[in-house]
């Protein structure tokens, strides 16, 4: 009996943040510590995505409903019959959620203006995340990644928020599909792409078909770049472009399949990559070991695996220190 009463008090707690988040999310004044704070809350419960977006469904059914009819009546009628669709959290949470729904329908006049209804997905640290776009299209989000997407009638627009993320686009010539990172925005009708957003730069890889590359900042060197399958590009914060270089599509992107592959990469950046994947940080009791070529596949779903493939291949020790794995010469 304890555990179902703490069972509802969870749920309801998840339900009151998810309601009061829809209602952040349409009122047109959404800052960006707004989305930092959004990115986390999403990250720290599987459970927080499906809510949130349940109270943005029904805000748009009404908002909808509303403009139809003419009338704000038609709005509350809308949520009336909406109801019985998520009736399980209501009954759960009372009127706290009542209130913030209230408030998400007030907010909603965004929608009524024509403004497309965004959708949020993250992934926590480790994690990848497949996500269905209702028009065909799939993304699939890599550890720590988060994603935006506000569907118009005539442009489908995501913006990457922080990580990676392969984009499986489907053809449609009437409505470009534009992905939106803070150093680049790439725009295609039909294809298959990797975006990066790093600290400093973005980073595309073209799978198949073609994009076009827009650098977000302006600068003397910054243009337009269009790239073809096989092909990568990156974008710095001033807007300029790297040199276009050649690469496998069939060996690219194979964290979706759980595992990194390298050529001859330095250990340190090796490490630097692999720890994307786990919280337990792995680092180097020498600086100079930085600098050991390494060559294959790493896993990256399990780090025990991914350490030990690392020691054996270079031949390292292991051990755990402060919370850190720390690589140190055999001898």
């Amino acid at each position: 009996m304890t555990t179902n009463n703490s069972s509802a008090v969870e749920l309801a707690r998840i339900d009151d943040a998810a309601a009061a988040w829809a209602a952040r999310r349409l009122s047109g004044d959404f800052t960006k510590r707004d989305q930092v704070e959004f990115d986390a809350w999403l990250a720290a419960d599987a459970r927080h995505a499906p809510a949130v977006r349940e109270y943005l469904a029904i805000a748009d059914q009404s908002a909808l409903a509303a403009a139809a009819a003419g009338k704000r009546s038609a709005a509350n009628d809308s949520m009336d019959r909406g109801r019985p669709l998520s009736r399980r959290r209501w009954l759960i949470a009372g009127p706290a959620i009542a209130a913030s729904l209230a408030a998400a329908l007030v907010l909603s006049s965004v929608v009524d203006r024509g403004a497309p209804v965004a959708e949020q997905y993250a992934t926590a640290k480790g994690d990848t995340l497949n996500v269905d776009l209702p028009d065909g299209s799939v993304v699939t989000l890599n550890t720590d990644t988060a994603i935006t997407v506000s569907f118009e009638a005539d442009r489908r627009i995501v913006s990457l928020d922080r990580g990676e993320a392969f984009f499986d686009v489907a053809h449609d010539k009437s409505a470009p599909f534009v992905v939106e990172a803070d150093n680049a925005e790439v725009t295609v009708l039909g294809t298959s792409f990797t975006l990066r957003s790093a600290i400093d730069r973005a980073i595309i890889c073209v799978h198949d078909g073609t994009v076009a590359v827009k650098p977000q900042a302006l600068s003397k060197r910054g243009s337009l770049v269009r790239l073809g399958a096989g092909e990568q590009v990156a974008i710095n914060d001033s807007g300029e472009a790297s040199q276009i270089r050649e690469f496998a599509p069939s060996e690219a992107a194979t964290w979706r399949r759980g595992y990194l592959m390298f050529d001859q990469t330095p250990l340190s950046n090796v490490i630097e990559e692999v720890n994307r994947y786990f919280e337990t940080q792995i680092t180097l009791g020498d600086p100079a070991l930085g600098d050991a070529p390494v060559s294959g596949r790493i896993e990256i779903s399990d780090q025990a695996v991914a350490v030990r493939a690392l020691s054996v291949a270079l031949s390292l020790q292991a051990e755990v220190d402060d919370s850190f794995i720390v690589l140190k010469s055999d001898d």
